[in-house]
């Protein structure tokens, strides 16, 4: 695979990336801005890509223009840009850890876990609205993940496939609840339980699109930067570590005891940040 060597620092960090996924990259990204054109151009109330350009740098055609850009199509875009981000990450870690490129979180309860959460919240205990209900998904997630942390615990060490086959199970035994809640819950409720597990775009706002904003830089921060204490990258996220595929093995380079990760096909088209190792001491 040809890879391409970006320095910095007068060569004490380098960035490599593979020439292939740097190119899909990029033709991903071509794709994305010609579907955010169709995005912020069609509706009910059509808009030229001119008209666009012109609302958003300060002259719009009408006041219209600047209400349907600014306040509706403008969050909506960027709230599924970064949603589909998170999804993406959340993938990547679990593929990474459990050394399966097929892991996702609905496979292993986490998504089930949250699911469960919300649909407890509405169903069961009422008046749960607003900003609570991201907030309950979250602890479920994360309560299942512990959960089958815990189960999967050995003394022998964390093993991959025992976390996703216990997973599986756990998502089983959580999928089931969600299904007797919602079956016997009162019908409006699970309507509106049902409503926020399918998930809209259609209501979004500038101030969901500030907190999702916020979330996203503080996840991508604790997993990109504070994970490269030795472990590999995101390793520490569910207690063993294990590469993205068998060919690549987590590595880090320390100098003077500061950390830098080389996880090899960690995120698929960042292949290594690592510091110069002529000059640093290897660590496993």
């Amino acid at each position: 695979m040809k890879m391409l060597t970006i320095e910095a620092a007068g060569g004490n960090i380098a960035v490599r990336l593979p020439v292939g996924a740097m190119v899909i990259a990029f033709v991903l990204l071509l794709a994305n801005l010609a579907v955010a054109t169709l995005s912020v151009t069609s509706g009910s109330f059509d808009l030229s890509l001119g008209d666009v350009w012109n609302t958003l740098t300060g002259t719009p055609p009408t006041d219209m223009a600047v209400t349907i850009v600014w306040e509706f199509r403008i969050p909506r875009l960027l709230v599924a840009i970064l949603v589909g981000m998170l999804l993406a990450l959340s993938g990547a870690v679990l593929q990474y850890v459990t050394a399966n490129p097929l892991a996702d979180p609905s496979l292993v309860g986490v998504s089930q876990g949250a699911a469960l959460a919300v649909v407890m919240a509405i169903v069961v205990f009422l008046g749960t609205t607003g900003f609570a209900l991201p907030a309950l998904a979250f602890v479920g997630g994360l309560a299942a993940a512990a959960l089958i942390q815990i189960l999967t615990y050995s003394r022998r060490g964390d093993e991959p496939l025992r976390f996703i086959l216990t997973g599986i199970g756990v998502a089983a035994l959580i999928g089931a609840v969600i299904s007797t809640v919602l079956t016997y819950g009162d019908i409006d409720r699970v309507m509106s339980a049902l409503t926020w597990l399918a998930g809209s775009l259609h209501s979004v706002s500038s101030s969901e699109l500030q907190w999702l904003f916020v979330t996203a830089l503080v996840i991508v921060e604790l997993l990109v930067v504070r994970s490269g204490g030795g472990r590999g990258c995101c390793g520490w996220a569910v207690g063993f570590r294990g590469p993205c595929c068998p060919s690549h093995r987590p590595s880090a380079y320390t100098r003077r005891g500061r950390f830098a990760t080389c996880a090899d096909g960690a995120d698929g088209w960042l292949d290594g940040v690592r510091r110069r190792p002529d000059r640093a001491r290897r660590v496993r």
